[in-house]
């Protein structure tokens, strides 16, 4: 079995509907990362900084705990966004 190959097979032209359709998708999936950062990780980060000044060690767990899930989604739309939609445009430009 063959790990490496030279060369790989290529098509003869770009997919331009392809194209087309991935990038409306991968605006859209950074979009929504934006919807989902403005909407619960800013609210969340202004709900925390008053217990950090004051110390409250509970409230700044409580704080975190409810980032952590936004934060999974951000991370989660990002992957896709980058190296699923990003790298396969760029793959299909050049062929």
């Amino acid at each position: 079995m063959q790990v490496f190959k030279p060369a790989y097979p290529r098509t003869a032209k770009v997919r331009w509907g392809w194209v087309a359709r991935r990038s409306a998708e991968l605006l859209g999936v950074w979009a929504g990362i934006l919807v989902v950062a403005v909407q619960y990780v800013v609210p969340g980060l202004m709900n925390t900084i008053v217990p950090l000044e004051k110390g409250n060690l509970y409230l700044i767990v409580e704080g975190l705990c409810k980032l952590a899930v936004p934060n999974f989604i951000i991370w989660i739309m990002g992957f896709y966004a980058i190296f699923h939609l990003q790298l396969n445009l760029i793959a299909e430009i050049t062929r």
